[in-house]
C-alpha cells in the first residue's frame, strides 16, 4: 500500500485524500448463508374469528400471504400468546399479529420471545393500544361498551376550576359542542363538572375532543374523599371519540395508596376535569372543543385490570409528565413503536429511499383514506424528575405520510432491530394502518414488502449499529476507533462480503483484510479525523447482493441549521419552553446560527423573546420566569433571573443604540434586584419564594416571602455571575466587575465541581477578565472543576447528567480546548458529545425531538443547551461574538 502504513488498528492519514473504501471479509462463526441455504422459516399467525373486526385482512388470505414467503405457517390462538411452550422461539420465529388488540396478560410471554430471538410483524394498528380480558370463553376489548349510563350536556355545569379556570361556552352537543379556552394559560389551567350517582359498573369516560391550538389535554377524576386520578388525552384538529377507560387513569395524590388493587370507583367519582399544563401545550391563548360527553358500561369493568394487577394504555403518557407525583404500580413493558399521538387520515404513502427494503418500492395510494398510527424513532424521553429514558434499537423508516412535516413523526411502515440477548438480535416490523386490506390488489406492493421483510428477517444477520467510538488509548491520545455491531439467529459458518464508506477527510485507500465478530477495523488519533462532518456507511453482501446496510452521519452545520429552523418555528410568540431560563439559551443558540448563517430570521426570533422578557419584568426589576404563579403569590427566583439577564445581554450587543438602551436599563433593574438579596457573608439569596429554602429540610410558607439562605444556595451565585460578568464589562462599570469578582471568588471557595450554567459563567469570567491573575485562576479552575468529571467515559453526560442540562458543558469543554489546554481528554469528550447530539441515527440525537409538538421540559433544556455547544464546535467562539 501506498503513502502510509496500516494494518487493523492504526493508519497514517494523508490530507489530500477524501473517501476511504474498505471491504473485509467477515468471517461470522456459524452465520447462515444469506438468502440461499436458510431453514424453513417458522411463521406463528395468529387468529381468532371473535376480533376479526380488528383486523384489515381475511384470516385465510393472510395465510396464504404467509405461505407465498415460503414459510412453515402455525396457527396461534389467544390462549396460546400466553403460553412459553407455545410461543417460544423453537415453534416460531416469526409472530404475526393481525389485529389491533393484545391479551392484556400476554406481555411477559411476549418480552421473553422476543428477548430470545422472536421476530414481530404487526399489520393493523397498535395492537398494545387495546387489551383484551378474558370473560368465560370469549377475549373482550377494553374499549368495547355495551351500554351508555349517563350522557353529559347542557349548561351551567362547567362551574369548578382547581388552579386558573378555563372559559367554557355550549352545550355540548353535536351542533353546539363546549368550547373550553384560556386567553393567556397559568400554570395549570382547568375546568370541570360535577358527577354523581355512577354505579360501581361503570367502564369508562367517553366523548369526542378537536383542537387547532393543543395537541393535549389532561384528564383529572376526583373522588369524594379527595382522591385524584390522572389521564393524558392526545388531541388533534378533526373529531376524534375518546374512550378513557376508569383503569387508565392514573393516581395522582390518591388516598388509598399505591398498590396494584388502586383504582377509581366510579360510585365515589365527585367531578371530572378538563386541563392544560402549559409547560406541556407551550404559552398563549388555548381552546379545544368537546361534545357526546357520556359515561358507558361494558364487559371489563373499571377494576379488573387492577385486580389482574395489569396497567392499562396510557400510563406512561401520565408518568412524562408527572413523574413521581403517580403513585408507583405495576407497569406492563410492551414493545415501543407507536407514537402517542393523534391518529392521522392519510390516501397516500411513499417510500423512504435510501434505506434497505425501501429503495425499490413504488408509492402507493389508497381507494379510501385510512387511519394511521405513525411510528417513531427510539426517542430521548425525560420523566419528571429528569432521568432519560431512551433505547437503541435501529429504526428502518420504509413507508412514510406525504403529508408530514417532520421525518420519522411521519412514518406509517417501519422496522425496528434490537440486538437482543448474546446478540441474536430480533426484528419487530410494523404497519401504523388501520383497515388495511392486503388481499387488495391495489396495495400489493404492500404484499410484496411483507415477502422482503420475511426474507430479511430469515437472512439470520443484521446490523445494529455504525457508531464510532471516541476515547483515549494507552498512549494519552484522543482516538476514533470504527467498528460494525452485528449479530441474528440461525447461523452456520458462510464468509459474508462487508464493504465500508467513509467518506470524510484525511484518509486513503486501505486494503482488504478479515476481521471476526465486533473487532474495531479502524483505529486513527482523532485529531487527524474530521469529527464534526462525516459519513459512515456500511453494508453487508452476500455474493453480489446487498443484504443489509446502515449509515451513521455528522453534519454538524446541517444540525444547527435544522435546530435553529425549529426554534424559529417554535418561537413565534416570543417564547420557546415557556420556562424563561431555558429559552434564554434557545435565544442566545440562535444568535449562533446567524453569525454563522447570516439569516435574519434567527436574529429577529432572538429579538422577540428579550421583548417579551421586558414587558414581563416585575415592577421590583425580577425577570418573571414562566412559572411560578400561584395562589399564595408570586414566586421569582435571583438565579432564574441571572440565565434570562445573560441572554438579555447577549442580544444588546446586536441592537442599534435606542434598542439597546432598553435593555441595558431592564439589566439595570434586575441587577438591583439581584443586589438587593445580597448578604453580608457576600452570598445571594434565593429570591421570592413560596417554601423557604433557606431551612433543611425545606418547608412551605404561607405565601411568597423573601427568602435568602446564600449558604445553603450558592446556585445563585453561580447562575447570576455570567450575566454580571457580561453585564458590568459591557457598560464598563469597574465599581461591578470588582464585585463580580468577589462572588467568583466566593463560589469558587464553595464549590469543587463546574457544570452547566456554573461552567458557563467561569467561561465568561475567563473571557472577559482583563487580568491575567484572574485568568489564570479561572482557567485552574475550570480544568480541575470541569475537566476531570467530564472526561470520564463511562457515561452519555450530555444526556444522563442533571436532565440534558449537562449539555451545555459542551460549549464550556470546546472553549477550554481553544482557549486554555488543548487537553487530549477534552477532544476525545467533545468528539464523543458531538456525535451523538448531531448524528440523525443517534438513540441520543437533537433529531428525536426537533419537531415534536409535545416537547417536555428537559427535551426543551436538552435542544436549547445543545444548540451553544454544536455552534461552538462548528466555530469556536462564535456565541461569544460582539461581547464587548
Amino acid at each position: 500500500m501506498q503513502n502510509g502504513v496500516f494494518n487493523l488498528y492504526v493508519m497514517r492519514y494523508n490530507l489530500s485524500i477524501k473517501i476511504i473504501s474498505i471491504i473485509f471479509l467477515i468471517v461470522l462463526s456459524g452465520l447462515g448463508n444469506l438468502y440461499g441455504q436458510q431453514a424453513t422459516i417458522r411463521i406463528g399467525l395468529w387468529q381468532d374469528g371473535d376480533l376479526s373486526k380488528w383486523g384489515g385482512t381475511e384470516a385465510s388470505d393472510l395465510k396464504r400471504l404467509f405461505e407465498e414467503t415460503g414459510g412453515k405457517i402455525a396457527l396461534l390462538s389467544t390462549d396460546d400468546l400466553l403460553l412459553e411452550e407455545k410461543l417460544n422461539t423453537k415453534n416460531v420465529n416469526i409472530l404475526v399479529l393481525p389485529y389491533a388488540a393484545y391479551p392484556a396478560i400476554g406481555s411477559k410471554v411476549l418480552n421473553q420471545f422476543l428477548s430470545h430471538g422472536g421476530n414481530l410483524i404487526v399489520l393493523e394498528g397498535n395492537p398494545f393500544n387495546r387489551l383484551l380480558f378474558k370473560d368465560g370463553k370469549k377475549w373482550m376489548p377494553s374499549d368495547l361498551f355495551s351500554s351508555v349510563e349517563r350522557e353529559l350536556n347542557g349548561k351551567g355545569r362547567w362551574s369548578l376550576g382547581v388552579s386558573d379556570r378555563l372559559m367554557t361556552e355550549g352545550l355540548g352537543t353535536v351542533v353546539d359542542p363546549y368550547i373550553l379556552s384560556a386567553k393567556k394559560l397559568g400554570g395549570y389551567t382547568d375546568a370541570g363538572f360535577p358527577v354523581s350517582g355512577l354505579s360501581s359498573a361503570t367502564s369508562a369516560f367517553v366523548f369526542e375532543i378537536r383542537s387547532n391550538h393543543t395537541h393535549a389535554i389532561i384528564l383529572e377524576a376526583r373522588e369524594k374523599d379527595g382522591s385524584r386520578w390522572k389521564h393524558v388525552v392526545s388531541v388533534s384538529p378533526q373529531w376524534k371519540e375518546i374512550r378513557v377507560h376508569f383503569g387508565s387513569f392514573y393516581p395522582y395524590a390518591a388516598k388509598k395508596g399505591a398498590g396494584s388493587l388502586s383504582y377509581i370507583r366510579p360510585e365515589l367519582l365527585k367531578a371530572i376535569y378538563f386541563g392544560m399544563l402549559r409547560s406541556g401545550v407551550g404559552s398563549g391563548s388555548k381552546h379545544f372543543e368537546v361534545r357526546n360527553m357520556r359515561f358507558m358500561k361494558g364487559a371489563v369493568g373499571p377494576g379488573i385490570p387492577a385486580r389482574m394487577d395489569v396497567p392499562m394504555p396510557g400510563r406512561q403518557a401520565v408518568e412524562r409528565v408527572y413523574g413521581n407525583l403517580i403513585a408507583k404500580g405495576t407497569e406492563e413493558k410492551w414493545p415501543q413503536m407507536f407514537v402517542d399521538a393523534p391518529l392521522v387520515n392519510l390516501s397516500k404513502i411513499a417510500p423512504n429511499t435510501g434505506y434497505i427494503l425501501a429503495n425499490n418500492l413504488p408509492q402507493v395510494n389508497f381507494k379510501r383514506s385510512l387511519e394511521s398510527w405513525l411510528l417513531e424513532a427510539p426517542l430521548i424521553k425525560f420523566n419528571s424528575k429528569g432521568s432519560v429514558l431512551k433505547t437503541k434499537e435501529r429504526f428502518i423508516p420504509i413507508y412514510s405520510d406525504l403529508n408530514g412535516n417532520f421525518g420519522a413523526r411521519e412514518t406509517v411502515a417501519a422496522i425496528f432491530i434490537s440486538s437482543g440477548k448474546g446478540g441474536r438480535g430480533n426484528v419487530k416490523f410494523a404497519f401504523g394502518l388501520n383497515g388495511l386490506n392486503l388481499a387488495d390488489r391495489n396495495v400489493s406492493p404492500l404484499r410484496n414488502l411483507i415477502h422482503q421483510v420475511v426474507s430479511y428477517i430469515n437472512s439470520g444477520v443484521y446490523l445494529f449499529d455504525a457508531s464510532p467510538s471516541f476515547h483515549m488509548n494507552s498512549n494519552a491520545q484522543a482516538e476514533i476507533s470504527l467498528h460494525t455491531a452485528f449479530g441474528g439467529t440461525q447461523i452456520a459458518n458462510p464468509k459474508l462480503k462487508f464493504r465500508s464508506v467513509v467518506k470524510s477527510a484525511n484518509f486513503e485507500l486501505v486494503d482488504t483484510v478479515q476481521v471476526s465478530g465486533n473487532t474495531p477495523w479502524f483505529k486513527s488519533p482523532i485529531d487527524g479525523f474530521n469529527w464534526r462532518n462525516y459519513t459512515i456507511q456500511n453494508e453487508l453482501y452476500n455474493g453480489k447482493q446487498m443484504t443489509d446496510q446502515i449509515e451513521w452521519k455528522v453534519d454538524v452545520r446541517t444540525a444547527v441549521r435544522d435546530l435553529s429552523d425549529f426554534l424559529v418555528k417554535a418561537g413565534r410568540s416570543g417564547k420557546f419552553s415557556g420556562v424563561y431560563f431555558v429559552d434564554s439559551r434557545g435565544a442566545r443558540t440562535l444568535l449562533g446560527a446567524y453569525e454563522l448563517f447570516g439569516d435574519n430570521r434567527y436574529l429577529e426570533t432572538a429579538i422577540k423573546w428579550a421583548n417579551v422578557m421586558m414587558a414581563e419584568q416585575r415592577e421590583d426589576g425580577g425577570y418573571r420566569m414562566g412559572y411560578g404563579i400561584t395562589s399564595k403569590g408570586e414566586e421569582c427566583y435571583v438565579a432564574d433571573g441571572g440565565e434570562i439577564a445573560l441572554g438579555i445581554a447577549r442580544i444588546a450587543a446586536y441592537m442599534e443604540k435606542k434598542e439597546q438602551a432598553k435593555l441595558l436599563h431592564s439589566l439595570k433593574r434586575y441587577m438591583d434586584f439581584r443586589a438587593g438579596f445580597r448578604v453580608s457573608t457576600g452570598g445571594i439569596g434565593v429570591g421570592w419564594c413560596i417554601q423557604d429554602y433557606s431551612a433543611r429540610p425545606i418547608v412551605p410558607l404561607p405565601k411568597a416571602a423573601r427568602v435568602y439562605g446564600a449558604e445553603r444556595n450558592i446556585y445563585t451565585i453561580s447562575c447570576t455571575l455570567g450575566a454580571s460578568w457580561a453585564y458590568y464589562s459591557f457598560i464598563k462599570d469597574t465599581a461591578g466587575i470588582r464585585t463580580t469578582i468577589k462572588d467568583g471568588g466566593w463560589y469558587q471557595s464553595r464549590s469543587p465541581l463546574l457544570t452547566g450554567a456554573a461552567a458557563e459563567s467561569y467561561i465568561y469570567a475567563h473571557k472577559l477578565s482583563t487580568s491575567k491573575v484572574l485568568k489564570d485562576q479561572y482557567a485552574n479552575y475550570l480544568l480541575a472543576a470541569l475537566v476531570p468529571e467530564r472526561a470520564k467515559n463511562n457515561l452519555s453526560w450530555w444526556v444522563d447528567v442533571n436532565g440534558g442540562r449537562a449539555s451545555l458543558d459542551l460549549h464550556s469543554l470546546v472553549y477550554v480546548y481553544e482557549n486554555i489546554k488543548k487537553d487530549s481528554r477534552i477532544l476525545a469528550q467533545m468528539s464523543r458529545a458531538v456525535s451523538a447530539i448531531a448524528s440523525e441515527q443517534s438513540a441520543e440525537s437533537i433529531y428525536r425531538l426537533i419537531g415534536r409538538d409535545d416537547l417536555q421540559f428537559n427535551e426543551w433544556v436538552y435542544l436549547c443547551y445543545s444548540g451553544l455547544g454544536l455552534l461552538e464546535a462548528i466555530e469556536p467562539g462564535i456565541t461569544l461574538r460582539k461581547i464587548i
